[in-house]
Formats: C-alpha cells, sequence, structure tokens
C-alpha cells in the first residue's frame, strides 16, 4: 500500500512541477465534456425547425358543382390551408413536372400532387364509379434519411387530414339527405306511411337482435365443442406416441428375426455340408474295403461304417431338432403377421399366404430328414447283420451274403444323398425365400402404418394449432355480435320509445316529434364522424426535449472517449525506480490511481455541464453524478488494463469497441430495431447499463432498474481487474518485443 501511495502522490507532484503539462491534464480532462455538450445541444429539439424543410404541393384537382349550384374545390383548399402551416417549408410550383423536376434535383426534398379527380371523389363516396381520392407522393431518399422521414411524417399528417375531410363531407352529404327527408315528412302527408315503416324498421331490428342471439348462443356451442377438442387432443397425441413406439419396437423385433433367419440359414448349410461329408466318408469307405477277402479288414471297415452312420444319425437329429423348433415358432408368431399399436393395426394378408407357403416347404424338409433316418437306421441294421455273419468259420459262406448287404448299403447312402440334395432343394429354393417375403411384407406393412400414424400424429398437432386459431376468431365473432347486437338493441330501444310518443299523439304533434327525430345538423355530425375518438396522452417519465433525453447516451460516450484519449497521451506503465521491493500489482494501483482521479474528474464535469449549462431537466442530479461516477471507474479500468496488458493492440481494441457500442448499445435506435447481430453481442457491452442508469437518473426511477445497472457496471470493473492482474501476466514479454520492433522503425 506505501509503494501504491507512493506513485500516485509522486505523479500528482510531477504534474503540478511542470505548469505545461498541467495545462494538457486539464485539457484532456475538458475535451470529452465538450464533445457531449457539442451533441446535445446539436440535438436538443431538431423537430422544432423543420419548418425550414422545402416540400412541394401541386393540385391537379377539377371544380365540382354542388347540387345547390355552389362549386367547390377541394384541392384549392388544401392549399389555402398549407399557405398558414409551418411544420415544412410549404412550396407551390405551377405544374407536376415541376415539382417532380425539383425533387429529382434536390431542390426539394419531396413533393406532393393532388390529382384531378380529388373533389369528385369527395362528393361521390357512395356513387357506383366512386374512386378514393388520391395524393402522389415524389420523395427524394438520396437527399438527406432524416429528412425522408420527415417529409414521410408531413405526408402521413396531410393524408390524415384529407382522410377526416372526406369522412366529415361524406357525413355530412348523409345528414343532409336525412334531413331533405324530414323537411318532405313535415311539408307532407306522409305521417301514417311512416308510421308503418318504421313499426316494420323495428320489428326487423328486433327480429336482427334475435338472430343475434342464436348466433352467439351457437359460438357459445362451439366454444364448448372446441374446448372439449382442445382437451382430448393431448391424449390423443398420447396415444399416437404410444403406437409410434410400439411400431418401431416392432421394427426392430422383424430386424432381429432377420438376422436369426440368416443365422439359421448358415447353421442349416453347415449341417447339410457336415452331412454330405460323412456320407462321401462312408462311400469312400465302403468303396476301399475288400469286404469280401478280407474278413478282418472287411469287420474293421464296417465298425468305421457303423460309427460314420451314428455320427450322420446324430447329425440328422440335430438338423431335425432345428427344423421342429423354428416351425414351432413360426406357428405362435409367423402364419397372419399383425402389428397392434394404440388405434393402429395392420394385418399382413400377403405375409400370411408366404408363411402358409414358408410352413408347407418346412414340413417337406422334416419328412425328408425322416426318410433319411430310416435309411440310417436300415444301414445300421444291415451292418450289424453283417457284423454277425462274419466270423471266421462262416466268413466264406457269408461272402455273397455281404457283397449283396454292401450292395444295399450303398443303395442306403446314394438314398441319403438324394434325400438330403432334395432337402437343400426344397430349403434354398422354397423355405428361405418364402420366410424371407414374409419378412419383406411385414417390415412394408409396419413402414406404411409407421408413416401413417406420423402423418396423423403431425395433423394432430396442426389441429391443435387451429382449434387455437378457431377459438380466438370465435371469441373475436361474438364480441363484434355482442357489439352489433348492442347498437341493434339501442336502435329498437329508441324506435320504441318513437312509437310509444306517437301513440295518442295528435297529427301535429306527430309532425314535430318526427321532425326532432330525423332532423340534427349535418356540419356538427359530420365533424364527429370525421374524428369520433380522441386520443389522450399520458407521458410515462416525462422528458422535455430530445437532446435531454440523448444526455445519456452523449454523456456515456464522452467518459470513454475521455479514458481513451488519457491512455492515448499518459503513460500506463509505472517505473519501479525508488520504491522498496515493487510488485507488479503495486506498480498497476499505484499508476491507475492517477487514471481514476482524472477519469472522474472529465465525468464530474460533463455531467456539471449537462446541468447547469445546457440546463438538461435531471429528476435525480446526485443519482446521475452516481451513474457517471461508476461509468468513468468501469471504463477507465477497462481501458488502463487493456492498454496496460496489450499495449498498442489494447489501445485499437478500446477503439474497436467503441465503435461497436456507438452502432449498437440501443442509446439511439431501440435493440429491437437493430440487426440480429447487434441484439446478440450488446449485452456483453457496458454501454447499454451506464446508459439504463442515466436515463433512471434524468426521467424517474422504476424499481431496482438503477441498482442492477450498477450492479453490472461492477461486473465489467472487475472484469478490468482480471485484466490488468491477471491475463496481463503472460503477454509481458510479447509486448516488450513488440515495442522494441515498433521503435525500431524510428516511426512508431
Amino acid at each position: 500500500m506505501k509503494n501504491i501511495w507512493k506513485i500516485f502522490t509522486k505523479d500528482v507532484k510531477q504534474l503540478v512541477k511542470q505548469p505545461f503539462a498541467l495545462i494538457i491534464i486539464i485539457g484532456l480532462c475538458v475535451i470529452p465534456s465538450l464533445y457531449a455538450w457539442f451533441n446535445i445541444f446539436a440535438n436538443w429539439d431538431p423537430y422544432a425547425n423543420t419548418g425550414g424543410i422545402p416540400v412541394a404541393v401541386v393540385s391537379l384537382d377539377q371544380d365540382y358543382t354542388l347540387k345547390d349550384g355552389s362549386v367547390v374545390n377541394m384541392g384549392e383548399s388544401v392549399l389555402e390551408s398549407l399557405h398558414s402551416n409551418t411544420s415544412v417549408k410549404w412550396i407551390f410550383p405551377d405544374t407536376e413536372e415541376e415539382a417532380e423536376e425539383g425533387v429529382e434535383s434536390g431542390k426539394y426534398y419531396a413533393a406532393i400532387v393532388i390529382t384531378d379527380k380529388f373533389t369528385y371523389s369527395m362528393y361521390n363516396a357512395f356513387s357506383d364509379d366512386f374512386e378514393n381520392p388520391a395524393l402522389i407522393y415524389y420523395q427524394n431518399q438520396k437527399s438527406n434519411a432524416i429528412a425522408t422521414k420527415i417529409t414521410d411524417t408531413v405526408a402521413g399528417t396531410l393524408q390524415n387530414t384529407i382522410n377526416e375531410t372526406f369522412i366529415k363531407v361524406a357525413a355530412t352529404t348523409i345528414f343532409e339527405e336525412s334531413n331533405s327527408v324530414s323537411a318532405q315528412v313535415q311539408g307532407g302527408s306522409y305521417v301514417d306511411e311512416f308510421r308503418a315503416d318504421l313499426a316494420e324498421l323495428n320489428d326487423n331490428l328486433k327480429e336482427y337482435s334475435a338472430m343475434i342471439d342464436s348466433f352467439r348462443a351457437g359460438n357459445t356451442r362451439l366454444e364448448a365443442a372446441i374446448t372439449h377438442v382442445n382437451y382430448e387432443i393431448p391424449a390423443m397425441q398420447k396415444k399416437l406416441d404410444a403406437t409410434t413406439a410400439s411400431l418401431n419396437q416392432s421394427s426392430q423385433n422383424l430386424s432381429s428375426t432377420r438376422d436369426t433367419l440368416a443365422d439359421f440359414s448358415n447353421n442349416i448349410d453347415t449341417s447339410m455340408a457336415n452331412i454330405n461329408n460323412s456320407l462321401e466318408n462312408m462311400k469312400k469307405t465302403l468303396d476301399a474295403s475288400k469286404l469280401a477277402d478280407d474278413t478282418a479288414q472287411m469287420t474293421k471297415d464296417l465298425n468305421k461304417v457303423a460309427r460314420d452312420t451314428n455320427t450322420l444319425n446324430g447329425q440328422v437329429n440335430d438338423l431335425l431338432a432345428v427344423l421342429l423348433q423354428q416351425k414351432l415358432q413360426g406357428s405362435v408368431s409367423g402364419g397372419d403377421a399383425s402389428v397392434s399399436g394404440g388405434d393402429a393395426s395392420v394385418s399382413g394378408g400377403n405375409a400370411g399366404a408366404g408363411g402358409n407357403g414358408g410352413s408347407a416347404a418346412s414340413d417337406a424338409a422334416i419328412e425328408a430328414l425322416k426318410a433319411m433316418q430310416k435309411e440310417l437306421d436300415m444301414m445300421n441294421t444291415v451292418v450289424g447283420s453283417v457284423l454277425e455273419a462274419t466270423d471266421e468259420q462262416a466268413a466264406e459262406k457269408a461272402k455273397v451274403n455281404v457283397n449283396n448287404a454292401m450292395n444295399n448299403l450303398k443303395g442306403v447312402i446314394d438314398s441319403c444323398e438324394n434325400n438330403v440334395s432334395n432337402m437343400q432343394g426344397i430349403y434354398k429354393n422354397n423355405l428361405v425365400p418364402q420366410m424371407q417375403r414374409v419378412l419383406t411384407n411385414m417390415t412394408d406393412s409396419l413402414n406404411q402404418v409407421t408413416g401413417l400414424v406420423n402423418t396423423l400424429s403431425n395433423t394432430v398437432k396442426n389441429v391443435g394449432v387451429v382449434m387455437e386459431g378457431v377459438g380466438d376468431a370465435v371469441d373475436g365473432t361474438s364480441e363484434s355480435l355482442g357489439q352489433i347486437q348492442s347498437v341493434v338493441d339501442s336502435i329498437s330501444d329508441k324506435l320504441t320509445d318513437l312509437m310509444e310518443q306517437l301513440e295518442g299523439a295528435s297529427e301535429e304533434e306527430m309532425m314535430d316529434i318526427l321532425v326532432r327525430f330525423l332532423g340534427g345538423d349535418p356540419d356538427s355530425l359530420g365533424a364527429y364522424f370525421a374524428s369520433p375518438v380522441t386520443v389522450e396522452t399520458v407521458a410515462m417519465y416525462p422528458v422535455a426535449t430530445y437532446g435531454s433525453a440523448m444526455t445519456p447516451f452523449y454523456s456515456t460516450l464522452a467518459i470513454w472517449v475521455g479514458s481513451t484519449i488519457l491512455v492515448a497521451l499518459v503513460k500506463v506503465k509505472a517505473s519501479p525506480k525508488g520504491l522498496e521491493n515493487a510488485q507488479s500489482y503495486q506498480l498497476y494501483f499505484g499508476r491507475y490511481l492517477l487514471f481514476f482521479l482524472l477519469a472522474q474528474i472529465q465525468a464530474a464535469i460533463i455531467v456539471a455541464g449537462d446541468l447547469w449549462l445546457l440546463k438538461v431537466n435531471i429528476v435525480e442530479p446526485a443519482l446521475f453524478f452516481l451513474a457517471a461516477s461508476f461509468t468513468a471507474t468501469a471504463f477507465s479500468l477497462l481501458i488502463y488494463s487493456l492498454t496496460l496488458a496489450f499495449g498498442d493492440v489494447g489501445k485499437a481494441v478500446c477503439v474497436i469497441v467503441m465503435v461497436l457500442q456507438i452502432a449498437g448499445s440501443s442509446g439511439t435506435f431501440p435493440i429491437e430495431l437493430l440487426p440480429d447481430t447487434y441484439q446478440k453481442i450488446y449485452i456483453f457491452f457496458p454501454f447499454p447499463y451506464a446508459i439504463t442508469a442515466m436515463r433512471e437518473a434524468l426521467a424517474g426511477m422504476y424499481g431496482t432498474a438503477y441498482m442492477e445497472a450498477l450492479a453490472k457496471l461492477i461486473l465489467f470493473m472487475l472484469e478490468g481487474l482480471l485484466i490488468g492482474l491477471v491475463i496481463r501476466i503472460p503477454f509481458v514479454k510479447l509486448n516488450h518485443f513488440v515495442e522494441e520492433r515498433m521503435e525500431d522503425t524510428e516511426l512508431m
């Protein structure tokens, strides 16, 4: 702490001793405030001077003669009204071409042309050939972006004024006709007929009201049905999800069955090969032996044949067991293949046909193996009889019998080979293809049903969305019908009251009642319908001028600019000379205290000028000062740390960050109007929080918004400390190397 204070006091003393340096430092403290003040003053009330923006207006409107013989020209009336309008500088050229040329050349920012049938359209709103009264608006969008927006507003205001005039004229015409009817009633003998018409009209209105009641009751039932459907949709969706899961599981089971069939086919092929090998070995043994010549050798060979026969018989038994097990499983899960899930099911008719064919082929293979078993049993019997007959005394006698028996054995082996060949043909040509077709048909059926269920699921989801929209529409319709019914009932009540007044009244009294009912002031009624709704604007957190509203942004920007100028002209590295065992953090804080002091002075000058020089109306001046102080601390820490850690590169980063924040900090335009990129990154910069805190103090506090903004500025202070004390350490040597290379250029 001693070294930190020593560095700070040394810096202050050196500034005081050097008047020239002190003058520069004072200038550095004042210059940022000029940046803020000039911008705030320039934007103080820009829309108060729109009277100097030239906008041309030309009328091509033709005169129109009313029924009473008077001539009107609404286009000329518009021009006359604009002569006294000072919202912009209205110019009145003689022709449309002149106005258009003025806009194209930049002489006028915009031009408005009133078309030739302007008045005619206003007074013939109910004719068959009606056309809207039209204006042609020329705009030079190259001249100035803000001027274009101002002329847009002016054109829109003029359009609204003309719309009001048009509605007033149309309504006045209607009520003048109504008064004409009143005069006719008063001067003629139409009272009885008129009473009958009023009675009929009142009956019709009551019928309309009853019809609206029916419609609203229907809407109520429809709303109940929609509510029920919305209630059922989640349950339907849940069932469809369960169905989809079941179908997926069935598809996995079919895939597993395919794998099992492939393994089964391999096992069958292996078994067939073993059986064929055993039969070939037996034939070779019989062919190689001289049974009739050598009794001992014959006995030995016959014993080998017996062993081979037993081995072959075991292989046939194994294969037969596999086929029987496969047939048993097929009888349980094969045949008619069906998959069921929830409300969706598929019955494999084709799969069933394939399953029946596969069962027939399997039965044929089993019968062939059983026939082979009988042949092998016969072979064992023959071999056994031969072995019993081949003792040494009866060898010669049995020679002929043995040869006959051996021939029989060979015949049996040939028969077994034929059975094996037949069984292989049945298996490969019939059984396996048919089972594969069964699996393929079942897979296709499952895929179709899965697609159907998925489509149905999406449909149910869409139905939910549609039902929500229909429900909103029904609600809106019911509300509209209620409003219409209120109007109808109100008119019906007035007509009923009128009919009651007419009952028992004399003819003169009837006439007076009808005239009062139909009569009225057309001009006042027309004015009412031209603008039936008045808008009362209530300012929440009122701000007197546009410049005052921009004060938080320009003050924040000036504080950042001030800290950037400081690191550009004041060295950020403190010298350890004259210090005892100086640590890097002591050097950091010792020099930063000077930057902190200067940043606080800059912020105080900026805020003082806002308050007392520009007379900005700030609701909470003390909190505005505090927000500026927090902002200066956060900005100076960040900029000081970036410059100390990365040298000139850090200064460049400070400038880049400033540019990004000017464009995307919501200081000028709402952040919602900016591109998506700015909307995503602006929360990672300090400007928005500094501006928010100052706006709260300027216009009025809401909840904890002010404290939250200051808390987020503290996070940026911690970020600056992290950069300056920790992240900087690995870059010290690199920065030193870069500085030396820059000095070598003798330019930087």
